[in-house]
């Protein structure tokens, strides 16, 4: 696991870190379509949890894009169970 600082979230799923300059994508969490209300309503979310703040990533592969998929943790708190708790929500 490493520590890294979000500088952009890019998507509901996806961010890049200063660190890896990669994009990383948040495993098992199922986003809404970018360009949708559902979908903008959820990249504010993440941005608001993430965004210029310092997280512990846990990279567990890459997908079909190339990014690293990571289980991704901020201020104690699994940001995949929380976007994952907000998605169904919206």
């Amino acid at each position: 696991m490493t520590e890294e600082h979000v500088i952009r979230v890019l998507s509901a799923d996806t961010f890049e870190t200063v660190e890896s300059a990669k994009l990383i994508h948040l495993a098992n969490v199922e986003a809404p379509e970018a360009r949708t209300p559902r979908g903008i309503l959820a990249e504010k979310h993440l941005r608001g949890l993430i965004e210029r703040e310092t997280v512990l990533i846990e990279i567990v592969g890459k997908d079909e894009s190339g990014r690293e998929v990571a289980n991704v943790w901020c201020y104690k708190q699994s940001i995949n169970d929380l976007m994952n708790s907000f998605i169904p929500a919206i």
